[in-house]
This record gives C-alpha cells, sequence and structure tokens, in this order.
C-alpha cells in the first residue's frame, strides 16, 4: 500500500455509536497505516445533509424507473 493516501472524515466519528464499532473503525486505520498508508482527517460540512437529500432523490429516481414498465403494461 506504499503511496495510499487516505482520507477519514471527521463526520463519521459520531459521538452515539457503540463502543464495538469505534474499535473497529481505529483498528482499521491502524492497520491501514501500518501497511504504509497515509491518513488525512478531512472534514466535509455539507455531509449532514446527504441523508435529506438521498430521501428526496430516491423515491423520485424509482417513480421514474417504474414508468419505464407501465408502456409495457397499456401501451404507448
Amino acid at each position: 500500500m506504499k503511496g495510499l493516501r487516505v482520507g477519514v472524515l471527521d463526520e463519521f466519528n459520531i459521538e452515539e455509536l457503540d463502543e464495538r464499532n469505534r474499535k473497529i473503525q481505529k483498528m482499521f486505520i491502524q492497520m491501514l497505516i501500518d501497511k504504509g498508508a497515509v491518513i488525512k482527517r478531512i472534514s466535509v460540512p455539507l455531509m449532514k445533509y446527504c441523508l435529506p437529500f438521498y430521501f428526496t432523490v430516491v423515491p423520485s429516481e424509482a417513480a421514474t424507473n417504474m414508468s419505464r414498465f407501465d408502456g409495457l403494461k397499456y401501451g404507448h
């Protein structure tokens, strides 16, 4: 993994995360460091809007995809 750079988002360090998951996350980061990866802490402040955006886009995308099948049943 020589030369590999890995960005770790600060927003994924959630207080509500249980200790087991925090430990796994730290162990994984340490494993990457041991293999020669360079870890860089980064922040994406707009990350908090990802989930609301996702729940807005996904139903409309599904509706669009399902409309393709309407022509099969009822014709053009």
